[in-house]
């Protein structure tokens, strides 16, 4: 799994940064279970099409990156880190 995809897929969506870090969590939970193999991207790519979109400032100003919002959080994940 390349989390850098992810954060990609997200700054290209606008993808609202909360429903982002929901929607891992959820595909993390679902590879704990057994539900998706952990090296099948497909799911995630396919439910971070349906996420809310991001847009509070209409023009965010050039220092604000979304993977520095994220990286953080995605870091201290341990399916981040196995990977």
């Amino acid at each position: 799994m390349n989390m850098a995809t992810f954060y990609h897929m997200a700054l290209r969506m606008k993808t609202d940064p909360k429903a982002f870090i929901a929607a891992s969590e959820q595909a993390y939970d679902l590879i704990l279970q057994g539900k998706t193999p952990a090296d099948d991207a497909s799911w995630f790519a396919w439910g971070t099409d349906r996420l809310p979109q991001w847009q509070p400032i209409p023009d965010p100003p050039e220092e604000f990156c979304l993977v520095s919002f994220l990286h953080p959080y995605m870091e201290s994940q341990p399916f981040v880190r196995a990977v």
